[in-house]
């Protein structure tokens, strides 16, 4: 057997010399967890990529939405949570949310946008990774606070748009839940 041979498994085993060299998100698997996204009053996450994202009753809504939740191994970062990407698709379309760049509104900067989801994100932040975070100790409500916009987190407005808002500011009736779909 040739030593200068690595065996297959010994390859995909080695992290890539770009994710080691600087702060990263990677990607843990290809698939993620479907769900459906709603508020504490029971309304579902829309996705209507004209209109933004938006709070509906389920008897209101056109269509229940499934999301994914995809889950980044992450290198170098101070938030708390689970970072995750949110995708969903809509027809053949495939959307990621993303927190845009813009500091001179970060309130209204959300958005689903078509988009592949990077495998590898060679950066400290970024507008796709959001940061799940239990609400509150052993309770089943959840934030998503914005990596490229630490210490703002997913809320909505009084149009039931899906913004940013400052962390501090968000209460318990602005919690995230969610339920498996498969």
């Amino acid at each position: 057997m040739d030593r200068r041979r690595q065996s297959q498994d010994e390859v995909l085993l080695e992290k890539p010399k770009s994710y080691d060299a600087v702060d990263a998100f990677k990607s843990n698997s290809k698939d993620g967890m479907n769900v459906r996204i709603s508020n504490l009053s029971n309304e579902q996450l829309i996705v209507d990529p004209q209109k933004f994202a938006i709070f509906e009753s389920v008897k209101d809504a056109k269509a229940e939405a499934t999301f994914c939740l995809h889950i980044y191994a992450e290198s170098g970062h101070e938030i708390d949570g689970l970072p995750v990407a949110i995708s969903c698709q809509i027809s053949e379309k495939k959307y990621i949310l993303e927190a845009s760049n813009s500091v001179d509104d970060p309130l209204n900067s959300v958005n689903f946008l078509e988009k592949q989801l990077p495998r590898v994100i060679e950066s400290k932040t970024s507008g796709l990774i959001f940061y799940l975070q239990e609400f509150s100790t052993g309770d089943s409500s959840f934030r998503f606070e914005s990596s490229l916009h630490k210490g703002f987190c997913l809320a909505w407005n009084s149009e039931k748009k899906l913004i940013l808002k400052r962390k501090q500011s968000i209460d318990e009736k602005e919690a995230f839940r969610f339920s498996e779909n498969n």
